[in-house]
């Protein structure tokens, strides 16, 4: 049976909604937890026990992430900024991802070549209905020179709705490396098992995984879940949007 072993307080601005202070955590190769505090504008590096070991202000961070070997961080800002900050707070690196048309970027992964993997998220609550015929794009590619690789539109057969996340299926998380303060995957167990559907998705559009390969070539396959569901498509083939 599940139980809480450890919990601690996160500051944040008592000024608007609980919606809007934190969104990503997390753990680094230290055994620290770095948490993206949206709320108040800045980066906290905790220990197990809730006690700040660094902070990083001056940023509207959706997400944040340690890169490897440098023990920089790669931020992901509200207003489109992709920074790589080092541990003294300077930026090091910084792309504007709204020269791409990513206005919502949540996410962003470093790839081994030196490009970028950024999502974007689009509204599902906006007033106004989407122009499908000039549909925002949900991620993008974008090379160390910052030229872009790619960029994918799914807004119909399928419909992968907004972007919230994206991660690299090529690229797994070794679970044994990880810990955080006297957590790890031996003793005491970090982690139990893989999270389970919580039901039906909800909403205008419902919670979705796509397995999407983008290759060279500009072949796109896709395999695509409702929340908690059953596939909705075979995997097919397709062409990105170049446009």
């Amino acid at each position: 049976m599940s139980r809480i072993v450890r919990e601690f307080e996160l500051p944040t601005n008592e000024k608007g909604s609980v919606h809007g202070q934190f969104r990503n955590a997390r753990l680094t190769s230290r055994g620290t937890l770095l948490v993206a505090n949206m709320a108040m504008g800045c980066i906290h590096e905790y220990t197990s026990d809730g006690k700040e070991v660094d902070r990083w202000g001056g940023l509207l961070p959706w997400s944040v992430q340690e890169l490897p070997k440098t023990g920089n961080l790669l931020v992901t800002g509200r207003k489109g900024k992709v920074q790589e900050i080092n541990r003294q707070g300077q930026v090091v690196w910084e792309l504007d991802a709204t020269d791409y048309g990513v206005t919502q970027p949540q996410k962003t992964v470093r790839l081994k070549n030196g490009g970028h993997i950024i999502n974007n998220w689009y509204n599902e609550w906006n007033k106004e209905p989407m122009d499908t015929a000039n549909a925002p794009v949900q991620a993008i590619e974008v090379d160390k020179d910052g030229q872009l690789v790619w960029q994918l539109r799914a807004w119909r057969e399928p419909d992968l709705g907004p972007s919230t996340t994206i991660q690299l299926l090529d690229e797994p998380v070794n679970r044994d490396r990880l810990s955080f303060g006297e957590f790890n995957p031996q003793s005491p167990k970090l982690f139990v098992a893989p999270n389970e559907p919580i039901g039906a998705g909800r909403g205008i559009h419902p919670g979705r995984v796509a397995w999407i390969s983008c290759a060279r070539c500009g072949q796109v396959g896709r395999q695509v879940w409702p929340l908690g569901g059953r596939p909705l498509e075979r995997p097919g083939e397709g062409r990105p949007d170049d446009s």
